[in-house]
């Protein structure tokens, strides 16, 4: 069996989990590890958009993508 890991690059339309990072902080009222979609990605900076619909603009630093696990040639998705 073989297994590989990935990480899909930030797009608009890809839900991920905001991280705290001592040099990239969040705005004030977005908590780290909640669920967000990207929206629209600038060079540094990603809008997105909290299950309220607010949009927030945030460091790509801050945003983690779910990592997938190739098993098998299926892509699975892994939870940490």
């Amino acid at each position: 069996m073989s297994i590989s890991r990935c990480q899909p690059r930030l797009r608009p339309g890809l839900r991920v989990r905001t991280r705290s990072r001592e040099r990239f902080r969040l705005p004030a009222g977005l908590p780290p590890d909640t669920e967000v979609e990207v929206v629209r990605i600038d060079t540094f900076v990603a809008i997105v958009r909290d299950e309220f619909g607010k949009d927030w603009a945030v460091c790509v630093d801050s945003l983690e993508p779910a990592s997938f696990a190739c098993v098998d040639g299926k892509w699975l998705p892994v939870e940490d």
